[in-house]
């Protein structure tokens, strides 16, 4: 079979690109990987296979969306791994562990991708593009060995080694090089990516947990506010952050993982940021419910729900109404547990560190 969808090889870390790479990945993955269900389904059920399939799911489901093709990447990844009697799975590897919940994990990625515009890096697109050439690779894809140019030009991206044409190394203008004269420009939420320019405060923060203004030489650590300090302190000292810029709105910057990011406020003066949830950092794990069980995808280990607070009990409670069973959910670094879905994002509720996963959180949170 022959994977003759163009790739896009980025050419600087830009959104645009990130966002053209992903995009164009995962469509070739799902033409390749759609043809060879189409041409098994055929041989085997006969050209109305694909009609039966969705006619099934509509009578099982009455809310059932229906699906027009099987090229299409989220009915090809939802159909085999959200129903076990699907068809489509035989057509699939098997005996691998937690292929599904990988093939799961890039549905997820894709619904992220799509509907928030935090993940469009470099860092995002390289965990993407490995699941993606994972995935190929184990469905005996021509896209296993097409991507891995496009991966190889992402790593010399991220470690500054890639060299444009003499014709284009003209650098294009970053949003960090707006001149400082510019006013600072309104942040998202702590997690999400900096807008505008970095701040001229440079603040260090030493292992004492000791903030020091470094054009100044002074400790300045007493100028957090009692909530900033109970707040945004332990964040930075457990995302081992070492350097942070403060702007005249008091929002700090500071690079994670090497994508500058607004992560908290210094400061009395501060202006408020509206928290957007959708925004914020993501913890790690991911989550689903089906039956009467709300668990972590990654062990399958379902959630205490006779023991949790109030406020925990009654957002999980509107996870079984709002989102659709083995749907991904996540979760934000202080407690609010949101979803992309196919359609859009989903927030649900705030839920307490105390009353779910055992180390699942950064950080101790109260709803």
């Amino acid at each position: 079979m022959i994977s003759n969808y163009p790739l896009h090889l980025p050419e600087d870390q830009t959104p645009g690109h990130c966002l053209a790479t992903f995009s164009t990945a995962i469509t070739c993955m799902a033409l390749e990987l759609g043809t060879y269900v189409d041409l098994q389904m055929r041989a085997k059920f006969g050209d109305g296979w694909f009609g039966a399939i969705e006619a099934k799911r509509k009578a099982e489901k009455p809310h059932y969306k229906i699906s027009y093709s099987c090229y299409d990447f989220s009915w090809l990844f939802s159909e085999p791994t959200r129903n076990t009697d699907s068809p489509i799975r035989a057509l699939l590897p098997t005996g691998i562990h937690r292929f599904f919940q990988d093939m799961d994990q890039l549905r997820d990625m894709r619904n992220r991708w799509y509907h928030d515009h935090n993940p469009h890096n470099i860092n995002e697109l390289r965990k993407a593009l490995d699941l993606v050439a994972y995935i190929a690779e184990k469905c005996g894809l021509e896209l296993a060995d097409n991507i891995k140019p496009v991966i190889d030009r992402v790593k010399q991206l991220k470690a500054g080694t890639y060299d444009k044409a003499e014709t284009s190394t003209s650098k294009p203008q970053e949003i960090n090089e707006i001149p400082h004269s510019h006013q600072p420009m309104k942040q998202a939420a702590v997690g999400a990516k900096w807008i505008g320019i970095k701040g001229e405060k440079k603040l260090e923060l030493r292992s004492s947990g000791t903030l020091v203004d470094i054009n100044e030489g002074i400790n300045v650590t007493a100028a957090l506010t009692e909530w900033q300090r109970d707040r945004y302190l332990p964040l930075w000292q457990k995302l081992e952050i070492d350097w942070l810029w403060v702007d005249t709105n008091g929002a700090v910057a500071a690079y994670v993982d090497g994508d500058l990011l607004m992560v908290g406020e210094f400061g009395a003066d501060a202006v408020q940021v509206e928290q957007d949830p959708f925004a914020k950092f993501l913890l790690k794990s991911s989550y689903s419910h089906s039956g009467k069980f709300f668990f972590d995808t990654e062990s399958e280990t379902p959630l205490n729900l006779e023991i949790l607070d109030a406020t925990t009990k009654q957002t999980i409670s509107k996870a079984f109404d709002l989102v659709e069973e083995n749907e991904i959910m996540r979760l934000t670094w202080d407690g609010d547990l949101i979803s992309f879905t196919e359609s859009g994002a989903v927030y649900i509720g705030k839920v307490s560190s105390a009353s779910w996963f055992t180390d699942h959180f950064l950080l101790p949170t109260h709803p």
